[in-house]
C-alpha cells in the first residue's frame, strides 16, 4: 500500500487514483474519472478497478468493500481542485451514505474560492459526489450522459478548476 505520512498530521492510506476521460474537453459528456471503484453505480461505464493502487502515480482503485476497515476520515487530493479533509457526519464515504460531512481545505490549488470546501456527500446512477451548494467534486463514471465539475467554489461550475494542468488527476485517501 502507498501510505501519505505528511498531509494533515499522516496516517493516510491511497485507496483510488483517478484521471479523466477527455480533460481537455472537461465539461463535455465524454469526460469521467477513470478507473472508477467497484461502488454501486449501474450507469457509470468506464473502467472498473479493485486493484489497491501501490503507488502515488498508479491509477487504480482498491475494493471500495475494503476502504471502510482502513477508517472513517478521508483527504481527496487533485492537481485542478483543492486538497481537502473531511470526517464523516450523516453522511459517510466509506459506507456510501448520502448526507453532511465536516471538511476543510488543506491546500489551495486553483487561483479561485480559497479555503472553501464542501458539507456534503450524495450518489446517483453515475457516480458519487461532494457538494456544497453545487458540485465540488464530482467522481462521475459515465462517458455518455453526464457533464464531470470539480469546482473549488462548490457550484458546480465548469470554469473554476486549474486548467491545462499536464497529467491531472486526483487520490483519495483513507485513515
Amino acid at each position: 500500500m502507498y501510505c501519505d505520512q505528511k498531509t494533515d498530521g499522516g496516517g493516510w492510506v491511497l485507496v483510488w487514483r483517478f484521471t479523466f476521460t477527455d480533460y481537455a474537453n472537461f465539461h463535455s459528456k465524454s469526460n469521467a474519472v477513470v478507473p472508477r471503484p467497484n461502488w454501486p453505480t449501474p450507469e457509470a461505464n468506464v473502467r472498473v478497478s479493485t486493484k489497491v493502487p501501490l503507488t502515488s502515480n498508479e491509477y487504480e482503485a482498491m475494493d471500495f468493500g475494503l476502504w471502510k476497515s482502513l477508517g472513517k476520515e478521508f483527504l481527496v487530493k487533485s492537481n485542478i481542485n483543492h486538497w481537502i479533509v473531511c470526517r464523516q457526519g450523516t453522511g459517510s464515504l466509506v459506507n456510501f451514505e448520502k448526507g453532511r460531512i465536516s471538511c476543510r481545505v488543506v491546500k489551495n490549488v486553483p487561483s479561485k474560492c480559497h479555503g472553501v470546501a464542501p458539507y456534503s456527500i450524495d450518489s446517483d446512477k453515475k457516480g458519487l459526489y461532494l457538494k456544497r451548494t453545487g458540485f465540488y467534486y464530482d467522481f462521475e463514471g459515465t462517458t455518455s450522459k453526464y457533464k464531470t465539475a470539480f469546482d473549488p467554489c462548490g457550484a458546480g461550475t465548469a470554469t473554476n478548476y486549474k486548467k491545462g494542468v499536464n497529467n491531472p488527476y486526483g487520490s483519495i485517501f483513507i485513515r
